[in-house]
Parts: structure tokens; sequence; C-alpha cells
């Protein structure tokens, strides 16, 4: 059984190298012979005021895939990914801090109130601090996440975070933000409203949007008035127009497989003069 797990995981990597394929330069990115050296740098590059980062999109497919695809890659240090994993919308409170705490410091804490949870993360960040650590943390089934009972413990990670230095990038994959922004708004105010995360006007929006079509003999421009038309449409809604995007948030919506992103979405990371 184990090698015919390993067998799979070997054939899901040879699929997976076409991901990334392009550096900001245009030069490959060699991801079975470099793949050390190359992730590295670019996990390096990651700037630390990149505090929140959505991965959706209702039209794409294998959100979840190109997600794992890039924790195992930047995940040969386990100390600076974490992954954690929703798999219900009845979590109990204090279970998003309690994943944080398990995952980077390997200890367990009392079950109980928020004060626990806030020291447990103190610890956390003492942790961090010492060893000089940034974490970024996956969190796949995001909507099971702010749709559950967490809400308030991702209000207190980021006002945590504020007030301590900031060493964490939070990472969410499917997050419904179609259903969560366009049709009860509820995502939005919380991101702008609760966490304080200041807004974008529209021509500064286009410094932060990702924006990539597979497939087709026209490449727009990511940050082009024309690709932020065209994700309005796709999206279904206004979204790009209300203003209800913030600094540090990037949504990534692309029409097909999240898989044909690659150059534009190591540029857009590693573009560190837009986003710090």
């Amino acid at each position: 059984m184990i090698g015919f797990k390993m067998k799979n995981y070997l054939n899901y990597w040879k699929l997976q190298e076409s991901i990334f394929t392009k550096n900001i330069t245009g030069d490959h990115i060699y991801l079975s012979t470099g793949m050390r050296r190359n992730y590295y740098t670019f996990y390096n590059s990651i700037p630390i005021k990149l505090q929140l980062l959505l991965i959706d999109g209702s039209f794409a497919v294998g959100k979840s895939t190109f997600a794992k695809s890039f924790y195992w890659k930047l995940n040969e240090d386990r100390l600076n990914t974490i992954m954690i994993n929703p798999h219900t919308k009845t979590l109990k409170p204090g279970w998003f801090f309690s994943q944080i705490n398990q995952k980077i410091i390997g200890s367990e804490y009392k079950k109980g109130s928020y004060l626990y949870q806030i020291q447990g993360l103190g610890l956390s960040h003492q942790y961090l601090k010492d060893n000089k650590k940034h974490i970024i943390i996956f969190c796949d089934k995001a909507n099971y996440l702010l749709e559950g009972r967490c809400k308030d413990e991702l209000e207190l990670f980021f006002n945590f975070q504020a007030s301590n230095g900031f060493y964490f990038t939070l990472i969410l994959i499917d997050t419904n933000i179609y259903e969560n922004i366009i049709k009860q708004n509820n995502l939005s105010h919380f991101v702008t409203k609760r966490l304080n995360i200041p807004v974008l006007s529209t021509n500064e929006m286009k410094d932060y949007i990702l924006w990539y079509i597979s497939k087709s003999t026209i490449t727009y421009n990511p940050f082009s008035h024309d690709a932020l038309e065209i994700i309005a449409n796709h999206s279904k809604g206004n979204l790009y127009k209300t203003n209800n995007l913030c600094e540090i948030l990037l949504v990534i919506a692309a029409k097909e497989n999240l898989e044909s992103i690659n150059a534009n979405f190591v540029k857009n990371i590693i573009s560190q003069n837009q986003l710090v």
C-alpha cells in the first residue's frame, strides 16, 4: 500500500510540474532538479505584510489541487508552512487557534475561553520571534471556517498580529467568495470592517489583481482596465466595482483551471514594491 501511494505521489508531482512554468523574467523554473533553490527563493520573496490571500473562483476547478501543490513545494521546512483543514461548519470555538499552535510548536492547549487561545498564540508568536520564522498557513475549504463559529478567532488573530508584530500569512482556499460577497456581502464586511483592513479605490486595485486566461491567443495584462472589466463580468457581479478589495487581499479568479495562472501568480506575489 505504501509503495502504491508513493507511486501515485511521483505521478502527481510529474503532473504538477507544469503549474509554475516561468518566473518574472520569463526564465523557466525547473521544478525537478532546481525545485529547492527556486522555491526557497519564491518563499523568501513573499512580503511579510501579505496577511491574507484568497484563492477562489466560481468558474475554476482544481483550487485545492493548486493550493496543495503550492503548499507541498513550500513545505520542505515544515515549520515554515502548515495546512489546516476544517471539514465541517460546526467547528467548535477555539479550533482555529488550537490548530495553529499544535502545528507550529507541537503543543496542545486546554479547551476553554479565548484567553487560553490568545495565550497559546502568544507562545507561538514568541517561538516565531525567537526563531525568526514567517509562517504561511493554508486553509482549504475555508468557507467552513468563515461560515462557522471561528470568525471571532480570525478577528482576534489579525488584531493580535497588529499589536505584536506580523509573522503569519493566511491563505484561504475555496471561500465561496462569490456567494459570500456578491450575494450576502458578509465576508467583505468582515474583511474590511471587523479586520480593519483598508479598502482600495478602483484605480489602486489594478496593482493587486491577478488575471490570466488559459487556452487563448489573447493574454490580458492583469493590471489593465480591460482585465478588471473582464473579471467583473466573469464574477457575475460588481465585486471589483464595489471597492471591497483590501490592500493585502488578493482574489484569484480564473476562468478555467487555476493551474493556468503560473507566471502571473509568481509575478504578483514576488512584486514586493506593490505589496509592501
